[in-house]
């Protein structure tokens, strides 16, 4: 058997290389991270249906505030942008800059 014939025949399993513990560890990761962005994406619909409910109940005053009475204080935050940066994928380069709003609408 020449050289080349060896080289051909190996068989390269690139999984082969992590152990059982590990690939369950990471399966269970990607799992959590999956459900999490689509419970964010859905929290996201219904921020959103709550915000133009808010614009629609005070639209007959004439005078729609910026902060509707959904405003939050103390620790919790929410709003689209903050709902649309968590979507981010965690290394993505533009998570946690609050004042670019162009790449929290960019999340798919």
């Amino acid at each position: 058997m020449d050289l080349l014939s060896k080289f051909s025949s190996i068989e390269i399993k690139p999984d082969a290389r992590i152990s059982e513990t590990d690939r369950t560890f990471c399966q269970a990761h990607q799992a959590a991270y999956d459900a999490a962005r689509a419970s964010l994406q859905e929290l996201e619909f219904f921020w959103e249906d709550m915000q133009r409910q808010q614009q629609e109940a005070l639209a007959s005053t004439g005078n729609v505030p910026s902060e509707s009475y959904l405003t939050t204080y103390g620790k919790l935050r929410l709003s689209e942008r903050d709902i649309q940066e968590q979507r981010l994928p965690p290394h993505h380069p533009n998570r946690g800059h609050k004042g670019q709003s162009s790449a929290a609408q960019a999340v798919p």
